[in-house]
């Protein structure tokens, strides 16, 4: 099985275990959350490799310290089970984790609904810069790409005034020089 699916497992696993302790009325409950946070902490304890492969040590520090914050979550759902009392900030957090991972999660793995909102998100984007900042244009797709490919562009009168009262300025920064 590949590791990506398993992780999967285990995380959609925790969601739905979450789901169900936060909406059940039963006693049970608790064992419900106790797992769902068990299974939250390993599997963010299982992307600290991932973190430290990009070098990231903030996220290695956070993912790190889930494993014992969420059993110690774990536990305290254990002995609310065992006390037969319900902690409302324990099943705050089990409903806040179970919406928020939830929603985030699914639309992070479906590549249709996360490719949909980035379109949207990028057209609200240049909406706003049109409308506030009309006289900046940006080409190729920002500092990540360049403009290696744009340069039949730079030379566009149409693209590079499209209002006759501005007047444009092409600056183009590298690491060492600086030309207008």
């Amino acid at each position: 099985m590949d590791l990506r699916l398993a992780l999967d497992v285990l995380l959609f696993s925790g969601i739905v275990l979450f789901g169900v302790g936060f909406f059940w009325k039963d006693r049970r409950c608790h064992l419900a959350r106790g797992a769902a946070w068990t299974a939250f902490g390993v599997f963010w304890f299982l992307q600290v490799p991932a973190f430290l492969g990009l070098g990231d040590a903030v996220n290695s520090l956070g993912a790190a310290a889930a494993l014992p914050v969420f059993l110690f979550l774990a536990a305290h759902e254990k002995r609310s089970y065992d006390w037969r009392e319900e902690y409302g900030p324990l099943r705050f957090l089990a409903g806040g984790a179970f919406f928020a991972a939830g929603i985030y999660f699914t639309i992070d793995r479906i590549p249709a609904l996360s490719g949909g909102l980035i379109q949207v998100v990028a057209n609200q984007t240049a909406a706003l810069l049109n409308l506030f900042a009309p006289d900046i244009i940006v080409l190729g797709g920002g500092i990540a790409k360049g403009l290696r490919n744009e340069t039949d562009q730079l030379h566009n009168p149409a693209l590079l005034n499209p209002y006759k009262a501005y007047k444009t300025s092409i600056v183009i920064r590298t690491a060492n020089t600086l030309s207008e």
